[in-house]
């Protein structure tokens, strides 16, 4: 999404359901997951070959076996220059 002219704005959601067809032994079950993550950025361009991009993204991971579970949490901060 563009706001004004020189800002971009852009924003993503992801969902996934996962299911494992083999049996675990060490914990005595098949393996089921959902994840879900979840990205916001800007991008602010001061010209047209020069921009600055900040992205902060999170993610987590659920499951029925204990150790497939996380969460993430991270932010990225770019200056880019595009030569042409």
């Amino acid at each position: 999404m563009l706001i004004g002219t020189r800002i971009k704005a852009t924003a993503a959601a992801v969902g996934e359901r996962s299911r494992y067809d083999k049996f675990d032994t060490g914990f005595e079950t098949e393996r089921r997951d959902i994840r879900r993550a979840f990205d916001l950025g800007a991008q602010y361009y001061f010209e047209r070959n020069l921009s600055l991009r900040f992205n902060v993204s999170y993610a987590y991971t659920r499951s029925n076996i204990p150790i497939y579970e996380y969460t993430r949490a991270e932010w990225t901060l770019m200056l880019r220059r595009d030569f042409r």
